[in-house]
């Protein structure tokens, strides 16, 4: 069963990156707000008791978050958050890259025949049709680069075992940690740590600005990619 405290503790890019949101964008000038992916909760309840929104989605495609959050989040106490589910899934690339070459691995590659990645973006355009013919009016659409910083190898075992589950889960529990630490030890070897012990990953976020109206702009980051 996914652990959601690990989720948590495990969250710090992405409470780092809803700070940077929130100084780059009107969020307050917003009506709704859909996030893509709860297990960091603390992020969506952040935005739905202190911003002054009618409605905060929040869609995850794990059956253990939407239940664990329904009953930790009710309607009475967060009225305009909702809770739904939804088959979006994050996505980072350098490190799929060491994925492809551990999964084909003679150690692990019984475990993955039948494995399907589910992580990936679409085409630019693919979203621009998409938003166009919801009535959006695009401001902004684009993918950026960015670098995540991991405390030592605890830091980034952490971040694999909480946001890579299409992969992990795949592996039976009781050997689980033992793929998990393979995949550093591969990950370090095409990536070394810095002067400071941090390990960083280039990744991507898809970032779109997009309103009804002019003056309605907003940013949602569904994944990431090295």
């Amino acid at each position: 069963m996914l652990d959601l405290k690990d989720c948590a503790i495990n969250s710090d890019d992405r409470l780092t990156y809803l700070q940077e949101s929130k100084e780059n964008f009107d969020l307050n000038s917003l009506e709704s707000i859909t996030d893509f992916g709860f297990c960091e909760d603390q992020i969506t309840v952040d935005m739905a008791t202190t911003l002054p929104i009618n409605e905060v989605v929040d869609t995850d495609s794990s059956p253990e978050i939407i239940s664990d959050a329904k009953e930790k989040y009710l309607t009475n106490q967060y009225p305009n958050l909702s809770i739904i589910s939804s088959g979006i899934e994050e996505n980072d690339s350098g490190v799929l890259e060491v994925f492809s070459e551990l999964i084909t691995s003679e150690s692990w590659s019984t475990y993955f025949n039948d494995f399907h990645n589910s992580h990936f973006f679409y085409g630019l355009q693919d979203y621009k049709i998409w938003l166009q013919k919801s009535g959006f009016k695009i401001k902004r659409l684009e993918l950026v680069q960015k670098s995540i910083a991991h405390q030592g190898k605890e830091g980034l075992l952490g971040w694999i075992r909480t946001s890579w589950m299409p992969f992990t889960k795949s592996v039976p529990r009781d050997n689980r940690n033992n793929c998990m630490i393979q995949y550093i030890n591969l990950y370090l070897e095409k990536n070394s740590s810095d002067s400071q012990g941090l390990i960083n990953a280039s990744v991507v976020r898809l970032k779109v600005g997009a309103g009804h109206t002019p003056t309605l702009e907003t940013d949602e980051a569904t994944s990431s990619r090295s």
